[in-house]
């Protein structure tokens, strides 16, 4: 008997949620922590479509161990940190899921029903999912694709675009220094930095960038330094707890 399609995708993020968090990266809104909470998350809408009430993926990590442990003993290693971090997204997440879905069906069924079948949902409907509601994208487009459906992406990537010009006015208004808006460009030059304080103390890192007064330079021994001076190194992966 074949295993319906909901198994079969339940059962594949699994294996790449744990494997993904054995390998210390754990759900975030940036870079890899992003694809690992996507992933999270389609699992999540599989096993809400299959009825399910209860929080469930990670109650399945018992099992996945048992069947891949032996190989892969990473997986023993950080099983309690895996089973906590699925246990909380999934939390998380059905926590919105039912009310996003609401949101979804009633929009695909208006279109459905409409003069034109063929108009795409709207992105300002896309971006709300995604805003309020954490949906993905790509989420949103699976549910979509399932009923023949596009976005209108174009007004989806404006939505995005307000959004991140918003959060940079919010940012120079709040009364921090101006200079700071730098960081708005660092985080785009150099991605986000792996905080790993949830499973270490200590750790190796790269040094990316080293910045005295808010302009780059390649060390800081040859510089005249004087009190007030902002000095700050930037790293790919810190121990350091963020404030």
């Amino acid at each position: 008997m074949s295993l319906k399609t909901e198994y079969k995708i339940i059962a594949d993020h699994l294996r790449s949620s744990c494997f993904l968090i054995a390998d210390g990266i754990l759900p975030s809104n940036e870079g890899r922590g992003y694809v690992l909470r996507r992933i999270i998350r389609r699992s999540v809408r599989q096993i809400h479509k299959l009825g399910a009430k209860n929080l469930i993926m990670h109650q399945l990590v018992e099992a996945l161990i048992a069947e891949m442990g032996e190989n892969f003993p990473e997986l023993n290693r950080a099983k309690n940190l895996i089973i906590e971090t699925l246990k909380n997204e999934e939390e998380k997440f059905r926590e919105t899921l039912e009310n996003g879905l609401k949101i979804l069906d009633d929009e695909v069924f208006k279109i459905k029903n409409s003069n034109n079948p063929k108009q795409k949902l709207s992105g300002e409907i896309a971006f709300k999912l995604y805003d309020t509601f954490g949906f993905p994208l790509d989420l949103t487009q699976n549910i979509c694709q399932e009923n023949n459906l596009e976005i209108d992406i174009e007004k989806f990537e404006e939505q995005m675009e307000n959004q991140r010009q918003r959060a940079r006015q919010n940012w120079a208004g709040s009364g921090e220094v101006a200079d700071d808006k730098i960081f708005f460009t660092l985080k785009e030059k150099y991605g986000e930095t792996k905080f790993l304080y949830h499973q270490t103390t200590k750790s190796k890192a790269k040094i990316l960038g080293i910045y005295h007064n808010f302009l780059a330079v390649k060390n800081l021994s040859n510089i005249e330094k004087k009190a007030g001076d902002v000095i700050f190194i930037i790293l790919d992966q810190t121990p350091f707890y963020a404030t």
